[in-house]
């Protein structure tokens, strides 16, 4: 990325016809984690961005340990996406799922964000009992966290 290398990086490619990034110029979304490996600047005028590596520059990006994409949805915790091949996946989570409880713990405990921190702190190997309903019908769930992204120091190709 503007000559630097950059690993463990979590992004979206996207594959739809529909919405902000349905333009012809645009297919990928690094977002944030990669941007804030680097003092970031911008020349409007030459619509130019210059990056210098920072302290966070070897730094992967974080990302939960479910492969979930959750949102809060009144009193439950609405799957939005579920990452293919991901642990939510093998455990038969499927987006639009409602969330009650993770670990007996009843979602309405801790608010959106801490449930993301937390699936993303929790050690790869733990496994969560998660209570979802699914056309208003409940269903118990065994997940088994793991890590989706390599770490810093590791890249595809490397030995």
């Amino acid at each position: 990325l503007g000559g630097h290398e950059v690993h463990g990086v979590v992004g979206g490619l996207f594959v739809g016809d529909k919405g902000a990034f349905a333009e012809d110029d645009m297919d990928l979304n690094l977002g944030g984690g990669v941007l804030r490996r680097f003092t970031v600047g911008f020349d409007y005028t030459h619509r130019k961005m210059y990056l210098a590596p920072n302290d966070a520059s070897a730094m992967a990006d974080d990302y939960d340990r479910s492969g979930l994409w959750l949102m809060q949805d009144g009193e439950r915790l609405r799957v939005g996406a579920v990452t293919s091949k991901g642990p939510a996946d093998k455990a038969g989570v499927q987006a639009e799922d409602r969330i009650r409880a993770i670990d007996g713990e009843a979602v309405t405990a801790r608010p959106l964000a801490a449930w993301r921190e937390r699936l993303r702190m929790l050690p790869a190997g733990r496994v969560l009992v998660l209570d979802i309903e699914r056309a208003g019908a409940p269903r118990t769930l065994r997940l088994e966290l793991e890590d989706l992204v390599l770490p810093a120091n590791q890249h595809l190709g490397a030995n």
